[in-house]
């Protein structure tokens, strides 16, 4: 029993669910920018926006790179440790999973369904990288 490989559709990644991933990001890059620029002497100057979106930025596209690490399932034997540590310490007392390939395969539906949610939070990251980097150019032009 061989199953067949679903072909590549581009409305796998360009779905209403990742519209409202891209802009919830969006948001809280631009949330991670005016709090940046709060503590940073409470001004809104060219330089705190050129860093603020630069952390922002930073701190999305690291939360888009490790979403894909998770969702390859690095992180499989902290979860089934601490899915069948609470498990033995219920009534019944049995263990959740036998093991790291139990676990995968019962995960595995869905990662195949949320492979692509990433993409639009690294997006959302390399949009706030790119308006860190016009600022900073019109910040080095102001100086000379």
């Amino acid at each position: 029993m061989s199953e067949k490989k679903k072909k590549f559709s581009i409305y796998e990644i360009l779905n209403l669910r990742n519209l409202i991933y891209f802009l919830v990001s969006i948001v809280c890059g631009i949330g991670i920018f005016v709090i940046f620029c709060l503590i940073k002497n409470v001004s809104f100057s060219l330089l705190n926006s050129c860093d603020g979106f630069f952390v922002g930025a930073c701190v999305l596209i690291g939360v888009g790179i490790l979403q894909l690490v998770v969702n390859q399932g690095t992180f499989d034997v902290i979860a089934v440790g601490f899915s069948n540590l609470f498990s033995v310490f219920k009534k019944d007392g049995t263990k959740k999973y036998d093991g790291i390939y139990g676990y995968q395969e019962a995960k595995q539906a869905k990662r195949k369904q949320n492979k692509y949610n990433r993409i639009p939070i690294a997006f959302a990251g390399l949009l706030l990288l790119i308006v860190a980097l016009i600022l900073r150019a019109i910040y080095q032009n102001s100086l000379i």
